[in-house]
C-alpha cells in the first residue's frame, strides 16, 4: 500500500499538515501564555497601559474568555476610562452565566454611578449565584434605600 508513491505522497502532505497545525497552536498558545503573563506583571507593578495593551490582544485572540475580559475592564478602570470598563465587565457577565465577581463588581460600579436598577440587577443575580455574597448583599441594601 505504502509502495506506490501517489499513496506516499499524500500521506506525507496529511502528515505535514498536522504536524504543522500542531507547531502552530503551540506556538499560538504560548504567545497568549506570555500575554497573560506580562499583563498580570504590569498590573502588579502599577503599569497599567502595558496590562492594556497585552490584555487587548488576548481578547482579540480568545474573545470568549471570561476572565481576561473581566481583567482587562479592571485595568480600564485603574486607568480611569470607566465606560471601557463597564463595557468589559459585562462582557465578561454576559459569557460566563456564573462569574460572581463581574457582576459583584458591575453592581458597585453601577451604584457609584446612581444607575440603581442596574445595580439592583446585578447585585440579584450575584446573590442568587452565592446567597452568602456579603458584597452583593451591602450593595442591594444601598440601592433599596436610594
Amino acid at each position: 500500500m505504502f509502495q506506490e508513491p501517489l499513496t506516499l505522497g499524500i500521506f506525507t502532505a496529511i502528515g505535514c499538515y498536522i504536524l504543522y497545525d500542531l507547531v502552530v497552536a503551540l506556538i499560538a498558545n504560548n504567545r497568549t501564555d506570555a500575554l497573560i503573563a506580562r499583563a498580570n506583571s504590569a498590573y502588579d507593578n502599577n503599569r497599567y497601559w502595558e496590562c492594556v495593551r497585552c490584555l487587548q490582544k488576548v481578547v482579540r485572540r480568545e474573545p470568549g474568555n471570561a476572565l481576561q475580559n473581566f481583567r482587562l475592564g479592571w485595568a480600564y478602570h485603574m486607568l480611569g476610562f470607566q465606560d471601557d470598563a463597564l463595557e468589559h465587565l459585562r462582557t465578561a457577565a454576559e459569557l460566563d452565566s456564573k462569574y460572581i465577581d463581574a457582576r459583584v463588581v458591575l453592581a458597585e460600579w453601577h451604584y457609584e454611578r446612581q444607575d440603581y436598577w442596574r445595580s439592583l440587577l446585578y447585585a440579584r443575580q450575584a446573590i442568587e449565584l452565592d446567597k452568602h455574597q456579603y458584597d452583593a448583599r451591602l450593595t442591594l441594601g444601598k440601592c433599596c434605600v436610594a
